[in-house]
């Protein structure tokens, strides 16, 4: 699974869920980081642990990108 795969997968669960706010804002955001983002660049940043130096991603962002890139 890609990253942004993971994303859209969580997007998806969310607006299923009815959900917004924060959290939902925050997940879009992330996606709109990874998806602009060349696929080595964002492997690179996980594996040196730059990733929340990206706009808009933070704990949980992080951590569903470095779980989608395993």
């Amino acid at each position: 699974m890609t990253p942004i795969v993971a994303f859209e997968r969580v997007m998806h669960c969310l607006d299923r869920a009815h959900a917004n706010g924060f959290k939902v804002k925050a997940f879009a955001g992330a996606l709109e980081t990874v998806r602009a983002m060349e696929p080595d660049e964002l492997r690179r940043r996980a594996g040196n642990g730059t990733l929340k130096d990206l706009p808009g991603v933070g704990d949980a962002s992080a951590t569903l990108i470095r779980e989608a890139l395993a």
